[in-house]
């Protein structure tokens, strides 16, 4: 069934269609706080399925409800993924090493289901209802009821997994920012709250200082611009999965059921309940490494390698035989977009300081 929503729903849509750009932004989230949903995510949601409810008319309609979509488990091979999303993005940021700081004692059950079981439960649903004229059905995808795992089973199987794909090098070591992924779990909310803002604080901090660096050093300039970026990252991670790590929710899986039962068709699985979750993470994080992080790494590689002579860092030679006047007139000139004539005043003031007998 549909939840119960306080939302104008044609209102509210109407609404949003008429702005565009920041005013949309601004608009939709005042409307998501007026309506007490925790991110954009569950509202449009909520706002969605209700829209549908009142438009689809005569045609037979299934809103198919998966929890958090993981890699395949089966089909049409164990641990396809084309983008770290839900859980996989922990698992992604995990897998660059370093302490990773989880909100709650981790466990609330982490209600995750493989993508090949979502798309055979859509496939054979959609079969279902043919010929159910005016019918809507609601049907959830998911794990909590039939086979659950709890956030930290899940963190425990990802940190063996993550630790195994370390020991062979499969990232670069110049992207690691930790030898081995440390979880740790925080139940305190207020603690986290307070340590999460300090983070942030943190990743603001360092990208200013590495925008300053980059004047000096470039190269360094953009390997710690590459790490808060980074950082970034994983702290937007942790915001959008916090409410699904907090808090717990069993969804009954009877229509999902039915479809399975007396099911023989090995590409269309849906027998949730015979997933073993450790493997499932381990194909899991070997789908991202070799289809999402591996490839994007190669890229950033590759794409640093083409930057033009005049991004590259100093030669350590160069750097060896300058005097500090004369390095920061050279790390201006590579990296800084100041204008002719103030480079021109540079030299010149360096050489009255050399005829001074100061630069030596």
């Amino acid at each position: 069934k549909l939840y119960e929503s306080d939302i104008d729903h044609e209102h509210t849509f109407s609404e949003l269609g008429r702005t565009t750009g920041e005013e949309h932004e601004r608009l939709a989230e005042q409307l998501r706080v007026r309506y007490g949903h925790p991110n954009h995510y569950t509202f449009t949601k909520c706002l969605a399925e209700h829209l549908i409810d009142s438009r689809h008319g005569d045609m037979p309609t299934l809103i198919v409800r998966p929890s958090i979509i993981g890699s395949t488990y089966k089909t049409p091979f164990q641990g396809w993924t084309y983008a770290p999303q839900g859980f996989g993005t922990l698992v992604a940021v995990g897998a660059f090493g370093g302490s990773l700081r989880l909100p709650s004692d981790g466990m609330a059950i982490g209600d995750v289901i493989p993508s090949d079981y979502v798309a055979s439960a859509i496939i054979k649903g959609a079969v279902a209802m043919a010929g159910r004229v005016g019918h809507l059905e609601v049907m959830h995808v998911a794990s909590s009821h039939t086979n659950p795992i709890t956030w930290n089973e899940l963190a425990r199987h990802a940190v063996k997994a993550i630790t195994q794909q370390n020991s062979q090098n499969r990232i670069p070591k110049k992207y690691m920012i930790g030898p081995r992924l440390v979880v740790k779990w925080c139940a305190s909310s207020k603690r986290y709250a307070v340590l999460h803002a300090m983070n942030d604080a943190a990743v603001v901090v360092g990208h200013s200082v590495a925008a300053r660096l980059s004047g000096v050093l470039p190269s360094q300039g953009r390997q710690l611009s590459k790490l808060f970026k980074f950082l970034g990252r994983r702290q937007n991670v942790l915001k959008l999965l916090h409410p699904f790590i907090c808090n717990q929710w069993t969804f009954k899986t009877d229509k999902m059921s039915q479809l399975a039962r007396g099911d023989d068709e090995p590409d269309f699985p849906l027998d949730v309940e015979n997933i073993d979750w450790e493997p499932w993470c381990k194909d899991y994080l070997e789908g991202l490494c070799r289809y999402s992080l591996i490839p994007t790494l190669e890229r950033i590689t590759a794409r640093d390698e083409e930057l033009p002579q005049s991004k590259q860092p100093l030669k350590p030679s160069t750097f060896d035989t300058m005097s500090p006047s004369r390095m920061s007139i050279a790390s201006t000139c590579t990296g800084s977009p100041s204008s002719n004539r103030t480079r021109r005043r540079l030299a010149v003031k360096t050489n009255q300081r050399r005829d001074r007998g100061v630069d030596g």
